[in-house]
């Protein structure tokens, strides 16, 4: 079957049947602008859409329907449920209306939504079913039962790519903090009958994400299916929570040479947390583990194998055991980085001297920024754990004044953990680091354990933080200024005082954070941030009859070929092509590697804080983060940059709330292979794929 959310992608050529859109779909340049204009400057009165909403055009109209779902207001449902009410609407139109509203999240387009899962079009019917799934669940109200009844109809329905978003809709429920009664036996039921394997990854998915004793006894009878993400996803929930009988299909999967890597490395995380809480015959999965550790040659899964090594021994003979193990990683010779600084993080679950004494020596400006940064979180895991600051603090210390501002934050954030007051005298004084990484880190420290004075601290960082590049910084004082049960209601009424002046913020981003913390649900005013580009905008209307365009990645490990969706995200891909024109990634590193989630890279600091001075607005729409997904790193929305993000496995819990703006067609092996320190040798443009943008 086609995937169910390439289905749902909106294709601005041959979508609509020629009885009921005879004219292309750029016939309306003019409109088309004005569309786009009113997208990016989150425009959020509804009637300034109206005239797009009822044209001719079923184009126009779904274009329009997108982007009122982009503007992030509630103010604008009544226009999208008038849309996705219509009786004789095309049903490209009804997708985008439907999708949009399941993006504003506001229940009362329930009713709309439960009327159109029974449409005659399929796609309409998984467009209605995955925008439910995201509504606020309130079990109590009368509709809450309706739907969840509705939702598990839903996955008996004929139609597969139907199955597959109820199977998604139903994971958004039963995970929403609210939690749903009726969900998990509703998936576990389909899955003992279900036949598609596209659906069934997407079950088994949505168990291994639902904290429920059952999801795991049925994981463990699936555990062994031939179906690489479902032995993947299985691997993963077989510890969430965690029951004896997962110990020998994790062990199984561990060492079956058939098992695709990511599932292999999901069961070495899951076989850790297990030892660590417990559960199972803890030598039995020691020994899995050591086996594994001599014989696995995927870099990723022997990262796991390694960091599990670190995760509390149950006797001293068990901590000499890892302790020896892990120096000998360490002394090896061709010891990877990725295995080095697994390693280092493995040993801050093994506290006492000798620990701290291989961790410091790791401190020194000569080693690697990477074996640095996580050896100062091994050290701050076990200070966390100590009575005391177990000598660490002045340790510490130096590295508050290091080069490198990475390592400057993590040392904040480390020294922010030890169990003793001494340690907000550093904390405070590294609010006044003009690096923003290290003001934010120390706000957040600040923020989590409030000591005395901490809100007036964070209110004077805020008023010297109103630069640009301070966005993230004014954004996490928002975020924490309200939330303080210990607070008067006349303190909390002078901090919202305070935070309204964030309304006005000229980063849209710390608008929205603003609006939301403070309850505001009217539209705010339009912005032009995002009009002012600094790139030269691709249009869809010139790839008519053209491929998408592609970027061919070189790296240190090899190469793999991106294609970007100019349809779907015309800002985040005209503004990659211009960054690879001008040779900004070329050196960059892989900054960050999660096995069987992530690679991350593109950032010009290399640290995963950066970006290059302007933000991109969010991009989302229907479709879907699989395997070789390239989606934005975000910090909240209309906040991407320049750093980009490729899946390992499908992602369904980042659809909807990233913008997914390309995939891999070519070199995914390249993909798998990349490790923290990599880097990017150069990204070619395919120049005979498109032109530069039109005046």
């Amino acid at each position: 079957m086609r995937r169910l959310f390439l289905l749902l992608g909106l294709s601005f050529v041959g979508c609509a049947s020629p009885a009921e859109e005879p004219s292309r779909p750029f016939d309306h340049l003019d409109e088309w602008r004005a569309i786009t204009r009113l997208e990016l400057v989150r425009d959020g009165d509804a009637t300034h859409y109206a005239p797009f909403l009822h044209h001719e055009s079923a184009h126009l109209r779904a274009a329009a329907a997108r982007a009122l779902g982009r503007v992030w207001t509630p103010a604008v449902v009544p226009a999208l449920v008038e849309v996705a009410s219509r009786d004789d609407e095309s049903s490209q139109v009804l997708e985008e209306a439907l999708f949009a509203l399941g993006q504003l999240r506001d229940r009362s387009a329930a009713a709309v939504l439960i009327a159109r899962t029974t449409d005659d079009s399929i796609r309409v019917r998984a467009a209605a079913i995955e925008a439910l799934g995201k509504l606020t669940v309130d079990p109590a109200a009368a509709d809450g039962g309706l739907r969840i009844a509705t939702l598990g109809r839903a996955l008996r329905d004929v139609d597969p790519s139907v199955r597959c978003a109820a199977a998604l809709a139903l994971f958004r429920v039963g995970t929403a903090p609210e939690g749903a009664a009726g969900v998990v036996p509703s998936l576990i039921d389909r899955l003992r009958i279900e036949m598609d394997g596209e659906v069934r990854w997407r079950i088994v998915y949505a168990l291994s994400r639902i904290d429920d004793a059952a999801t795991t006894r049925a994981l463990v009878d699936v555990a062994m299916e031939p179906h690489p993400w479902v032995r993947a996803f299985a691997a993963a929930g077989l510890s969430r929570p965690g029951i004896p009988e997962a110990v020998a299909p994790l062990i199984e999967i561990l060492g079956d040479p058939d098992s695709h890597w990511t599932a292999r490395a999901n069961a070495a995380q899951s076989l850790r947390r297990l030892r660590a809480d417990g559960i199972g015959d803890r030598s039995r999965i020691l020994d899995a583990l050591l086996g594994r550790l001599h014989v696995e040659r995927h870099p990723l899964v022997l990262q796991g194998v390694i960091e599990s090594l670190g995760d509390a021994p149950a006797s001293d003979a068990e901590a000499k055991i890892a302790s020896d193990i892990l120096e000998a990683l360490l002394e090896k010779p061709g010891a990877t980085p990725t295995e080095r600084c697994a390693a280092l993080r493995a040993l801050g679950g093994v506290p006492g001297p000798r620990s701290v004494a291989t961790l410091s020596n790791h401190l020194a400006p000569d080693r690697s920024l990477w074996e640095r940064v996580a050896a100062i979180e091994a050290l701050g895991r076990i200070g966390a754990a100590s009575e005391g600051d177990a000598g660490l603090l002045e340790r510490w210390i130096p590295l508050l004044d290091d080069e490198s501002a990475l390592v400057r934050a993590t040392a904040v954030e480390s020294i922010g953990q030890l169990p003793t007051e001494e340690r907000w005298d550093y904390v405070r004084a590294a609010l006044d680091d003009a690096d923003f990484a290290v003001r934010t880190t120390a706000v957040a420290a600040l923020a989590r354990d409030k000591p005395t004075g901490w809100a007036e601290k964070l209110r004077a960082t805020y008023e010297r933080s109103g630069a640009f590049e301070y966005w993230e910084t004014r954004n996490t004082i928002i975020e924490s200024l309200l939330d303080d049960g210990a607070a008067s209601a006349a303190e909390l009424d002078g901090r919202r005082d305070f935070l309204r002046r964030a309304l006005e913020d000229p980063v849209q981003g710390v608008r929205l954070r603003a609006a939301e913390k403070l309850g505001v649900t009217a539209p705010l005013p339009p912005t032009a941030q995002f009009l002012d580009r600094p790139y030269s905008r691709l249009e869809p209307w010139e790839m008519i009859g053209r491929s998408n365009p592609r970027v061919t990645f070189e790296t240190s490990k090899g190469s793999f070929v991106v294609e970007l969706f100019l349809s779907d995200a015309p800002e985040h891909v005209s503004n990659l092509v211009q960054l690879a024109r001008e040779g900004f990634y070329d050196g960059l590193p892989f900054h960050r590697v999660v096995p069987s989630f992530v690679v991350q890279g593109g950032d010009p600091r290399g640290d995963g804080w950066g970006d290059d001075g302007y933000h991109l607005p969010h991009e989302i729409h229907p479709g879907s983060f699989l395997r070789g997904s390239v989606g934005m790193p975000t910090s909240g929305p209309d906040t991407g940059g320049c750093q980009i993000f490729i899946d390992h496995l499908p992602t369904p819990h980042l659809d909807g709330r990233y913008t997914v703006f390309g995939r891999v067609v070519l070199g995914m092996e390249t993909v798998d292979r990349l490790e923290v320190g990599d880097r990017v040798v150069r990204v070619v443009v395919d120049e005979l794929r498109h032109w530069s943008s039109v005046p």
